[in-house]
């Protein structure tokens, strides 16, 4: 028979979350509204999205796609979660996309009915992707290259870069501008040509993290284009040279639970700890505790956890990190998310090799000399 004390306590305590999600529920109406309003003028634009324009117009459109997706799932997560969770969960991250959406809204659709001509690359009106749908701002630099023999200037793409490139001079102080630039570069960086020479824009997209820390929207375009650009050696090696780490993880302390940015902060920290000589480099910058850190406020969090997982991974696979990962508590944070996730492959891939190489299990212990710069990573879906 239970005590008295404790049917006591477990009242109090059903009131006490009875009153939570009372007060939490008064907002959830506005959030809700104010998000689905704007996935509704989202849906109306992508699809008047135009068939030809500027690079940076394509791109932005594009841009819009990811978000809307990315939001639509977020929801979904949240509605399943059960009501105690739903009760305790920061929903303000949802009109933090409804204010993105609108402010998109009203910066490129002015800009539809007229489009500036120019030397910038164009797509064909018939030409549809796999998927059916136009082709991505990727495909638009895939083919006008490829167009023009695989050279890059004969493609327009250098005229396209230096454009980018002075706009983001021109706007040092201007969040949604720089934004919007970064993301444009995302786009341009397709292969290791292009990747080599969208990488002069390194010190430009490092200097608009550091004049704009304060803009969660800069930090996560900016580091979503570093996720691009990690991608080969020359242009890894860049980062890390002009404190590109250092720029992420600082990113990551001033906006904690943005998602946002530390999906794309976790994104390019991976791709960065590719060869043993850079896992240990990161190591030394801190790296290990913010995505311990990441993982643990973001475990929730879909989009972020796979990113934070892929993170861990590579620097775990270096054995001398390994101790300094489990001292930090990383083994219990990886449980965790397996535990929490027994039905997502990836986690559980992932998730557990990660487990397997700080316990010291498998081949994938096997110590590396620091010098070698082989490439050791769990490879990433670029985002």
């Amino acid at each position: 028979m239970i005590s008295l004390d404790r049917a006591l306590f477990v009242l109090l305590l059903g009131v006490l979350l009875q009153a939570i999600l009372q007060l939490r529920g008064s907002g959830t109406a506005v959030w809700r509204s104010n998000v689905a309003a704007e996935l509704a003028l989202a849906d109306t634009l992508l699809e008047h999205r135009p068939d030809e324009g500027d690079a940076l117009l394509l791109a932005a459109f594009e841009t819009l796609e990811v978000r809307k997706r990315l939001v639509e799932g977020q929801i979904a997560q949240h509605d399943a979660m059960p009501w105690f969770q739903r009760a305790l969960y920061d929903t303000s991250s949802f009109q933090a996309h409804a204010d993105w959406l609108k402010s998109w809204r009203q910066e490129w659709s002015e800009r539809l009915a007229a489009k500036p001509a120019g030397t910038l690359p164009r797509r064909a009106k018939s030409t549809k992707s796999p998927s059916g749908g136009l082709q991505s701002a990727v495909e638009v630099a895939q083919d006008a290259i490829k167009g023009a023999a695989g050279d890059w200037k004969a493609a327009g793409m250098d005229v396209v870069l230096d454009e980018v490139i002075n706009l983001m001079d021109a706007e040092a102080d201007n969040a949604f501008v720089l934004s919007r630039s970064c993301e444009s570069l995302r786009y341009m960086a397709v292969d290791d040509e292009s990747r080599s020479a969208v990488g002069n824009s390194i010190p430009v997209i490092l200097r608009a993290m550091v004049l704009n820390e304060n803009s969660s929207e800069v930090q996560g375009y900016c580091s979503g284009t570093l996720v691009h650009l990690a991608a080969a050696p020359a242009t890894r090696s860049a980062i890390i040279e002009n404190d590109g780490v250092e720029a992420i993880l600082r990113g990551m302390r001033l906006h904690p639970g943005n998602s946002f940015v530390h999906l794309k902060a976790c994104a390019a920290l991976a791709n960065l700890a590719a060869t043993s000589r850079e896992q240990k480099l990161l190591m030394t910058k801190g790296t290990g505790q913010e995505v311990l850190q990441s993982l643990k406020t973001h475990l929730h969090d879909l989009s972020v956890l796979e990113y934070c997982l892929g993170a861990f991974h590579n620097l775990a696979t270096y054995s001398e990190n390994q101790a300094t990962l489990r001292s930090l508590g990383a083994l219990r944070a990886l449980r965790d998310a397996v535990r929490l996730y027994p039905q997502h492959a990836e986690v559980q891939r992932v998730g557990t090799k990660t487990i397997r190489l700080l316990k010291g299990v498998g081949r994938d212990s096997v110590d590396k000399a620091p010098g070698d710069d082989r490439e050791d990573r769990e490879d990433l879906q670029a985002v």
